[in-house]
C-alpha cells in the first residue's frame, strides 16, 4: 500500500497533539520520528510504501530578510538536514515539492509592524498529481493519504474511478469532514498512538 504523507502539516499535528499532553513543550523538540512504525501500526499492514512530501525554501531574489525570517530559515535548514537523514534509514521516499515563501502577515498589535511569515505552497498540486498519476497503476488496489487538505478532493474523486480504496488518516484532534466523507475509511491518530511509537513518558 502506497501512502502520502504531507510532511508539514504532518510535523505540526504531531507537535500539536504532544505540546497537549505535555509530553513535549516545543515543536524544534521534534528532531526525528518513527513515522514507518506508526503508520505500521495504525494501518495494520506491514508492506509499505511511504512518500513524504516537503517543502523547499525559497526568498526572493533581491529580498533582504527580517532577523525573525533569517533565524527561522536558520532552523528550518538545520531541522531538515537530521529529519530527512532519520527518514531515509526508515526507507521513507522524501519528495520535495513546492516552497516556504515570505509572505506579509499580519499587523502587531502592539508595535504596528507588519510581520513577515514563511508559508507553504504547491505541496498539494504535486500530492494531488502523483496521486492521479499512480491511480492508472494501482487499479484496485488501497491508498492512504495522511493530510487533511481539502485540495486533494477532486484527485481523490479521479482515484475512485480507478476503483481505488482511499485511506484517509489524520490526527483525532483535527478530523476534517469533507475528507472523511470522500474516503472509503478515516483513521485517526491519536496522542496515545504517538507517545506509544516514540517511547516516552508525559511530564
Amino acid at each position: 500500500m502506497k501512502v502520502y504523507v504531507d510532511g508539514e502539516n504532518f510535523r505540526h499535528g504531531v507537535a500539536s497533539a504532544l505540546i497537549g499532553q505535555r509530553a513535549i513543550s516545543a515543536i524544534n523538540e521534534l528532531e526525528t520520528f518513527p513515522l514507518r512504525n506508526l503508520l505500521t501500526s495504525v494501518l495494520d499492514e506491514g508492506s509499505l510504501e511511504i512518500a513524504y512530501y516537503a517543502s523547499k525554501l525559497k526568498l526572493p531574489n533581491g529580498y533582504e530578510p527580517s532577523p525573525e525570517i533569517i533565524d527561522q530559515a536558520t532552523q528550518i535548514k538545520e531541522f531538515s538536514r537530521r529529519w530527512v537523514a532519520d527518514l531515509a534509514k526508515q526507507n521513507v521516499d522524501y519528495i520535495k515539492a513546492g516552497y516556504l515563501k515570505v509572505k506579509t502577515g499580519s499587523v502587531c498589535p502592539q508595535c504596528g509592524h507588519r510581520q513577515e511569515v514563511l508559508q507553504e505552497k504547491g505541496v498539494d498540486v504535486r500530492i494531488a498529481v502523483d496521486i492521479i498519476d499512480d491511480a492508472h497503476k494501482r487499479h484496485g488496489q488501497k491508498i492512504a493519504v495522511l493530510s487533511s487538505d481539502t485540495d486533494l478532493i477532486p484527485a481523490l474523486d479521479r482515484a475512485k474511478k480507478n476503483h481505488l480504496k482511499i485511506i484517509y488518516i489524520c490526527f483525532s484532534q483535527a478530523v476534517n469532514r469533507a475528507m472523511s466523507a470522500v474516503a472509503d475509511e478515516t483513521i485517526t491518530i491519536t496522542p496515545h498512538h504517538l507517545i506509544q511509537v516514540l517511547k516516552i513518558k508525559v511530564k
